[in-house]
């Protein structure tokens, strides 16, 4: 773990190296970042969030029993009413009739011109209130749809309308709805006065300008938008949530980039739910007073008949009465005959209600009825109860599953409390049907008595009882109709608005001029260091010493250091110089590590060309005739020779003339400019290289070479691409790979079976080549 840990962290460092190795890059990409902050600052539109709070009042504040309580039903009580509110504030309907009141069917816009050393563009500003004109839409004409209408005032009350675009919706602004689509082009430029109207095949309207408000400077437009449009935008946009949970406030939301207009919208969107609420409840009373006034009506006009019928009576009998009227048979029929219609009124009101219970139709309608209608309380509370029950139920069973316990529970109070008041209402019809037996009995004993009278007396005494009765249900819906028309009066929504409309902050939610800036920063440094690492990722080249150990099993000997300069001479100039060090360790490492025995022979290759091999091998060699060993630089990459350049050695005899038998071995032994550095170039190029290295006169120049030198430094061609270093492998004692940091690809060596399968070469080491060291390294070279 430890090690692992280690390997993460120098990792970590070299990808650091990385970007600080990049750093103009970085740099570069801020700049950049911060010029595009600076144009999306100055050209795009603030935008605002608008905020309103209305309350619902729905009854939803009743305390809860002990069930409810423990089984936190709060969700189930309070949240669906209050979810179905919401859903109406929200819907589709409500927004577009604030909208149509609003005529919020035009927009009006600047364009403004936005041009400094760094931006440039347009900025399109919504305006409301400070617009210089308004336009008045001919409603018996269709009008073009989303199209920028450009106006522009002009000097003696004239303007100038222009618009073109292709590819036009025609819109009917009466019936709200598009009736044509795909106008191909249209293409207006029409100057008026400002009393005429503007008349044209898809566009017709009256301007009228504001003379409290001068023509803007900048230039100006307005668009004409369908309804559903941009209801379905306020609706999307618009976001309502309860202030707190329980709470039955609601927070109106919405954003945009013209704060007036939207503080007008979400008002007189609240206005409308309020009316909407009242207008059902004033509708509700209206058809009660109607229906009052009918039966005011019908039974005035009974009144005039039974008057007219006992004057006739009275008339034609030629009797008073006064006899008659002072028995107390009337007043005692009539007080029953008025009790016997209450008990059965009432009892077609309960068979009413245990009927619609029995279908479990419409049960809620029941809890508007008040305590005064019904004598019983008991009753009352039952019918409130089920009835809240029922509308909580319906609202659950629209979120919930039947397996939810909640709904369950709920269910089983339902049942529970429709049969506790069907048995109430089975009881109180039970005592009525008692009641109004008794009455019956009673009336007909009074009836009996009555018939007993004279005929003359028994039709004047009905006539007279039918007109008092007749007086006193007059009376009785006179009272009734006071009542209804009092609460007509003072009918209001329970709903109320508790904050309007306004801005949640003085500046705009966006854009945020110091986040845009951040971000960008942020953007800046992180896209090239993104850039770095992906392209580290995608190339899949050597870049570390742990990339190197993670692709092959080999060890790694040395480090060398990134050089311009590929020659060894400029170890001599400048032997303090981070190469000459990186090389004298190498040398170090070869002559004291404790798994390499004494190598004369040193063969230097590599997988793939342009690895840095012959540059190893030249310093190598001068590293070891630094030091005072005599050393042999063996040019034996025959195909493309380049170990004798930058040493002054000429290659027009060399190693393939000996081979060939052409030259003799010191004929090619030729002495460098550094002391103790000899080197044997590779002559011209074979037809045969690998023939010619697998002969007896290639032992014969090794066996000779190591009689006469301390080192022999090999200097091979790429491994991949001939034989050459696996035949001059057999004559080595210490053979190394190079591979170049950023060149040399990660899966070349992984699946190379010479540094990794059965075709390994023995005692073989890896030399990293190319590494960039920070100036530091070059301190004792100063």
């Amino acid at each position: 773990m430890k090690n692992r840990f280690q390997e993460e962290q120098i990792d970590l460092l070299l990808i650091f190296k990385r970007i600080l190795a990049n750093w103009p890059f970085f740099i570069l990409t801020i700049f950049l970042a911060l010029t595009l902050a600076y144009i999306f600052n100055s050209i795009t539109p603030r935008t605002y969030q608008i905020e309103g709070s209305i309350q619902i009042d729905k009854g939803k504040n009743r305390s809860r029993n002990l069930e409810e309580f423990l089984m936190d039903n709060r969700a189930n009580i309070q949240e669906t009413a209050l979810e179905d509110e919401i859903g109406i504030l929200s819907s589709f309907n409500l927004i577009s009739q604030t909208l149509q009141r609003l005529n919020f069917g035009i927009s009006y816009f600047t364009k403004e011109k936005v041009w400094n050393f760094l931006s440039f563009g347009y900025k399109h500003n919504e305006q409301f209130y400070n617009t210089s004109y308004k336009i008045h839409l001919d409603s018996t004409k269709h009008q073009i749809l989303h199209v920028p209408i450009h106006i522009k005032l002009l000097p003696r009350e004239r303007y100038r309308v222009t618009a073109k675009a292709k590819n036009i919706q025609l819109y009917d602004v009466k019936r709200n709805q598009i009736v044509l689509q795909n106008i191909p082009l249209i293409d207006i430029d029409k100057t008026l006065s400002i009393s005429e109207p503007f008349e044209s095949k898809y566009l017709n309207f009256k301007i009228e300008v504001n003379p409290h408000i001068p023509p803007s400077e900048h230039e100006t437009y307005f668009i004409i938008n369908s309804i559903n449009g941009i209801s379905e935008s306020f609706q999307n946009g618009l976001g309502i949530s309860a202030i707190s949970r329980g709470s039955n406030i609601l927070k109106l939301s919405v954003e945009g980039s013209c704060p007036d207009k939207l503080k007008v919208f979400v008002d007189e969107l609240m206005l409308s739910y309020i009316l909407k609420d009242q207008t059902k409840k004033t509708g509700v009373n209206k058809k009660t007073l109607e229906y009052i006034e009918k039966q005011i009506g019908d039974i005035n006009n009974l009144l005039k008949e039974a008057e007219n019928n006992l004057q006739t009576f009275k008339a034609q009998n030629k009797v008073i009465g006064q006899d008659i009227l002072e028995t107390n048979y009337l007043t005692r029929l009539d007080r029953l005959e008025t009790e016997k219609s209450d008990i059965s009124g009432n009892i077609n009101f309960l068979n009413k209600m245990l009927e619609d219970i029995n279908n479990m139709d419409d049960i809620v309608k029941y809890a508007s009825i008040t305590p005064e209608n019904i004598d019983n309380p008991a009753l009352y509370d039952l019918i409130v109860e089920l009835s809240e029950l029922s509308r909580e139920k319906s609202g659950m069973e629209y979120s919930a599953k039947k397996s939810n316990p909640a709904l369950q529970v709920l269910e089983l109070k339902v049942n529970r409390t429709t049969e506790q008041l069907k048995n109430t209402i089975l009881n109180i019809i039970s005592s009525n049907e008692i009641r109004l037996n008794e009455l019956n009995n009673r009336i007909a004993n009074i009836n009996n008595e009555i018939n007993k009278l004279p005929i003359n007396e028994k039709e004047l005494m009905g006539l007279e009882r039918q007109l008092v009765f007749l007086d006193k249900k007059h009376e009785y819906w006179m009272n009734k109709k006071a009542e209804a028309e009092i609460t007509l009066a003072a009918n209001t929504s329970e709903n109320q608005i508790i904050d309007y409309a306004r801005i949640t902050a003085n500046s705009p939610i966006s854009p945020q001029p110091k986040k845009t800036y951040l971000l960008s920063i942020f953007i800046g440094l992180l896209a090239p260091a993104f850039l770095i690492v992906v392209k580290d990722r995608i190339n899949k080249k050597i870049q570390s010493k742990g990339d190197l150990h993670s692709v092959s099993n080999k060890p790694i000997l040395g480090v060398l250091p990134y050089a311009k300069k590929h020659t060894p001479l400029s170890l001599i100039e400048k032997p303090k110089s981070a190469i000459s060090e990186s090389f004298r360790t190498l040398y170090f490492n070869i002559i004291h590590d404790e798994k390499i025995l004494n190598p004369k022979v040193i063969l230097l290759t590599s997988l793939i060309p342009n690895e840095g091999k012959t540059f190893c091998a030249q310093n190598l060699a001068a590293i070891l005739a630094l030091s005072g060993k005599k050393t042999l630089l063996l040019s034996l990459d025959l195909r493309k020779p380049k170990a004798h350049l930058n040493l002054n050695i000429n290659n027009k005899i060399g190693i393939s003339d000996f081979l060939r038998n052409k030259v003799q071995l010191h004929e090619i032994t030729i002495s460098s400019e550094i002391e103790n550095l000899f080197v044997m170039p590779a002559g011209p190029p074979p037809s045969n290289p690998s023939n010619l290295i697998s002969t007896k006169r290639m032992e014969s120049l090794i066996q000779i070479s190591r009689n006469n030198f301390d080192y022999i430094i090999i200097d091979s061609p790429p491994i991949n691409l001939v034989s050459d270093s696996l035949i001059l492998q057999h004559f080595s004692d210490l053979n190394l790979f190079v591979a170049r940091k950023g060149y040399t690809p990660q899966n070349l060596i992984e699946n190379s079976d010479i540094l990794n399968g059965n075709k390994s070469f023995k005692n073989t080491w890896l030399i990293l080549n190319g590494i960039r060291v920070s100036k530091h390294y070059n301190y004792y070279e100063k």
